[in-house]
């Protein structure tokens, strides 16, 4: 028991936002373009999507089917990167002129300039592995959140790479007894949820334990941005124009 330690630069950040897919507002959601197009806009950082081609390279994109935003047939891992490579990503449904993005390039050319939240869409161990090497590699370990909702993912990447900062998805309102599930050493960095389940008393809950500030909150609209401030919320993730 006792608050765990973290390396996050997000520390150093009083009131940090997190471009929602690398500003999809404007160019086709996780695009290396949206994450240059994020720190022009000066976020802090940028929330990102990462799913595993089936040759193993962790490419940026949301779904598991490739049909929205490649209009390819299959999941991600079912097809190589060579098989996406060259398609046009969508924007709500028009073809583009852009292509997928490797995550080891864009961290590669932006990972000291930016935090990065990185949702990851799989949760196998040798994927955590392969995640973890991957970031230790290409940007600052103190630049990178790397987020999931799946408890075993979580705990692998704390137990064999306690250096890098977790985020578990989906710590909702009364869902703060899971907490104590974690030994101390094990426990992700930060916390994250829909805005939706965030409350009075969940902040409460946060206040007491001095996790405030580790906890990050996504999907909300104007509305819930002012209502999440007025709570005490300070770490966001956004789409433009909230």
């Amino acid at each position: 028991f006792g608050k765990k330690t973290n390396s996050s630069r997000l520390n150093a950040v009083s009131l940090a936002h997190f471009a929602h897919r690398a500003s999809d507002a404007v160019l086709p959601e996780n695009t290396a373009e949206g994450v240059a197009h994020s720190l022009a806009l000066g976020y802090d950082g940028v929330e990102i999507d990462v799913h595993a081609t089936n040759d193993g390279v962790f490419v940026l994109l949301h779904d598991d089917s490739c049909q929205r935003m490649l209009g390819l047939d299959g999941t991600v891992d079912q097809h190589t990167y060579a098989d996406l490579k060259d398609l046009p990503l969508r924007n709500h449904t028009v073809p583009t002129a852009l292509r997928i993005a490797r995550l080891d390039s864009v961290l590669s050319h932006y990972g000291d300039s930016l935090l990065f939240y990185l949702d990851i869409k799989v949760n196998g161990r040798d994927q955590a592995d392969s995640i973890a090497r991957l970031v230790e590699r290409f940007a600052p370990k103190e630049n990178v959140l790397i987020a999931s909702s799946s408890i075993p993912f979580i705990t692998s990447l704390e137990f064999h790479h306690p250096e890098l900062n977790t985020v578990l998805e989906g710590f909702d309102k009364g869902e703060e007894w899971t907490w104590w599930l974690f030994p101390k050493n094990f426990r992700p960095d930060f916390v994250s949820s829909f805005d939706e389940e965030v409350d009075e008393d969940h902040v409460a809950w946060l206040k007491e334990h001095d996790l405030l500030a580790n906890k990050l909150v996504y999907g909300m609209d104007s509305a819930g941005y002012a209502r999440m401030r007025k709570l005490g919320i300070t770490r966001f993730i956004v789409d433009e124009g909230v």
